[in-house]
């Protein structure tokens, strides 16, 4: 019995091994640029229209829901005399960020950007969409090594480094396992049916991304592209007072930390290919970052002193404005108003900088 559990170990061992090596051979094969074919629905019309008045924007803006939801090209470029668009979107942390950033420069066609402003965003912890294709596509083995050791050397909670650790690993087993291979292929040998972006569900969204130039707050997504409010808006309804001194409270009072990690020398790196380009690159740390602050700050210290113009706005104590209550739409952010409020700000402080 002993001698036949060995020999079935050993041959699913093998097997295992096997599989994880002919997708990763397949993987590498098909690769390509399938962006548009695994990433949702919703990012992918807004850098079409981008794409399609490429040539006139010269600002660009990307990141999280903290940058969709509170940053109004029209209002910015009102104070600062730029053109811009807001190509952020709701749960695009990195490396999905980066992604969208890599691929919408890979589309470029003139001269005319002249800025990008990249929200700090901790990782991604994907937590049970693992089976998601837009994480299928994202990670591979570069990616995945990174990950493994920012958060493994990373100032994060025990929490949220434990969590972590097992969602990379479970994305990783999951893709090269094979989950994930023939949509590849498919991709590859061009027998899946690109995203459809005229179907009537996302016109409404196109209408009102164009118009407002990839910028939607939340009052803005109910009231002109309906939908419900979630629990956490009922939760923030019924106990915001106490939930936002809650956060303020555990807002870090002191961060002179600047460590690096591999994640962050990453963001370094795209950010210097930019700069190559003549594209000015500047980095946003915005307000209502309730989990993993200090690594943020971290960060926040480790890319001022390697040379980039960090604009930090997360400080409840320089900006209270940004947490109030009334200001807030739920929990992690602000309202119309509180947008208006943090876009004035926002366009305030980085003017100088823009006229140099």
């Amino acid at each position: 019995m002993k001698k036949f559990l060995t020999h079935f170990l050993v041959v699913a061992l093998l097997i295992g091994v096997g599989c994880i090596a002919l997708s990763a051979i397949i993987y590498t094969a098909c690769a390509g640029d399938y962006y548009d074919e695994y990433e949702l629905y919703e990012p992918i019309v807004k850098q079409h229209n981008f794409k399609e008045d490429t040539g006139s924007y010269n600002t660009l803006f990307i990141g999280t829901s903290k940058t969709y939801r509170h940053v109004n090209p029209l209002q910015f470029d009102s104070i600062t005399g730029t053109k811009s668009y807001n190509l952020a979107y709701a749960g695009l942390y990195p490396f999905r960020l980066y992604d969208a950033l890599n691929h919408i420069m890979e589309f470029k066609k003139s001269d005319s950007l002249k800025n990008v402003f990249i929200e700090i965003a901790a990782l991604d912890l994907i937590q049970d969409n693992y089976d998601n294709d837009i994480y299928v596509y994202s990670l591979d083995f570069n990616k995945y090594q990174n990950a493994i050791s920012t958060l493994s050397g990373g100032n994060f909670p025990p929490k949220i480094r434990a969590k972590g650790l097992f969602y990379y690993n479970r994305l990783l087993l999951y893709k090269y396992a094979g989950f994930g291979i023939i949509k590849y292929i498919n991709n590859f040998l061009g027998m899946d049916e690109p995203a459809d972006l005229n179907e009537p569900a996302l016109q409404d969204y196109k209408k009102v991304t164009k118009e407002y130039r990839g910028y939607v707050s939340l009052n803005m997504q109910f009231d002109l592209l309906g939908g419900k409010d979630d629990e956490t808006r009922k939760a923030f309804l019924e106990h915001g007072a106490a939930m936002t001194k809650r956060m303020v409270a555990n807002y870090p009072q002191h961060c002179q930390e600047a460590q690096s990690d591999e994640l962050t020398e990453y963001i370094i790196s795209v950010a210097n290919s930019l700069k190559e380009k003549g594209i000015h690159v500047y980095f946003v740390l915005p307000p209502r970052k309730m989990s993993d602050m200090n690594y943020l700050l971290n960060q926040r210290n480790v890319l001022s002193k390697s040379g980039f113009t960090v604009f930090d706005l997360s400080d409840p104590a320089k900006y209270p404005e940004f947490y109030k209550v009334e200001n807030s739409y739920d929990i992690a952010h602000m309202n119309a108003y509180g947008a208006f409020l943090y876009t004035k700000t926002f366009a305030t402080m980085v003017k100088p900088y823009l006229n140099k």
